[in-house]
């Protein structure tokens, strides 16, 4: 994670079926600290924008994403 720009690189890419724009939240054990959004997509990586994030905390490795549903 960049604090600077605010983009997150994580693990999945095209191969895993991400695309463009896919929103997710941030999650730090089962609590949920930010939402970012896919911004850039290669085969095996991505790059998220963080675009909301709790106060006083930064994506970690070991984060996790959960894909943010609209009902």
């Amino acid at each position: 994670f960049d604090a600077e720009t605010g983009v997150a690189i994580v693990n999945f890419g095209r191969a895993q079926g991400a695309m463009v724009g896919t929103p997710f939240r941030i999650l730090e054990g089962n609590k949920v600290i930010g939402r970012c959004r896919l911004i850039e997509i290669r085969e095996y990586l991505s790059a998220a924008l963080v675009e909301d994030l709790v106060e006083n905390k930064n994506v970690q490795p070991g984060n996790r994403l959960l894909m943010d549903t609209v009902k």
